[in-house]
């Protein structure tokens, strides 16, 4: 695929419907619960992979803003969990309403990330297998390197679990049953899974990125509480490295490479 190709696919906008936005701006609270999650499974050691998505939000003259983080003084691009009644878009477009209080022209989505949790790497590097979660992967063992993630560990995410396909607590814990051999046993015959489904406790995450070019800042959204901050793209990706977000910093990175912040969509 030439490089032109891959800048038109991430460029391409993705149009939300009036009525979704309408109804968007009309909420007074950011959505919570971890109910409608989709998840995939980390086959080779059971684990659970949270699927959330976000957007690089972009001002008309290719300035990124950044929003404040909620539970520490530090800078974040607005995320959150991707839910099975939403599509991808919607899931961005919501989370940057809700975080920063940004409406906007979606671009097209840029390549998977794929991340390890500040907390598992902590568990690991710990090497505390009493606090270790059954099946995690031990210091040892080596997993996939995720290109451009700056050398953090990243989960040899399965391919026989489709990135779109619903999977809520209820299909997780059906794919916990599959055998040794790695296939997916049926839930009616299979014996009830040995690793239990807590959405609190996942070692991994499957992040999706989108430009969001911004067409209206809001002065009342969900989160007010948190500040917004204007840079430009660079110092975004400085801001991100100092952070040790790298799956921001290489979302950054991914934006500046094609030269998405300089379009005019």
């Amino acid at each position: 695929k030439s490089p032109l190709a891959a800048i038109q696919m991430a460029s391409s906008t993705a149009s939300l419907s009036s009525s979704f936005t309408d109804n968007l701006i009309k909420e007074n609270s950011s959505r919570q619960g971890r109910s409608l999650q989709r998840w995939l499974i980390h086959s080779p050691t059971e684990q659970l992979v949270r699927q959330v998505a976000g957007t690089i939000p972009i001002t008309r003259d290719g300035r990124i803003i950044l929003a404040s983080a909620s539970r520490k003084l530090e800078w974040i691009l607005p995320k959150g969990g991707w839910d099975i009644d939403e599509t991808k878009e919607e899931c961005a477009a919501r989370e940057t309403f809700e975080e920063a209080g940004l409406l906007g022209r979606l671009g097209g989505c840029l390549e998977p990330i794929d991340y390890e949790t500040s907390k598992a790497k902590k568990r690991r590097l710990s090497g505390n297998r009493k606090d270790q979660p059954k099946g995690e992967p031990n210091a040892g063992q080596k997993l996939k390197r995720s290109k451009g993630e700056d050398g953090e560990l990243c989960p040899s995410l399965p391919k026989r679990v489709k990135t779109d396909e619903p999977m809520t607590a209820t299909s997780a814990r059906s794919e916990l049953t599959s055998s040794s051999t790695g296939k997916v046993s049926s839930s009616e015959s299979a014996p009830e899974p040995m690793t239990l489904f807590d959405p609190k406790n996942y070692s991994y995450v499957r992040l999706f990125l989108l430009p969001l070019y911004v067409t209206s800042v809001k002065s009342d959204w969900p989160e007010k509480g948190r500040l917004r901050k204007i840079v430009d793209i660079d110092e975004a990706i400085k801001i991100m490295g100092e952070e040790n977000r790298i799956y921001f910093k290489r979302g950054l990175e991914m934006v500046k490479e094609r030269g998405l912040h300089l379009l005019k969509p």
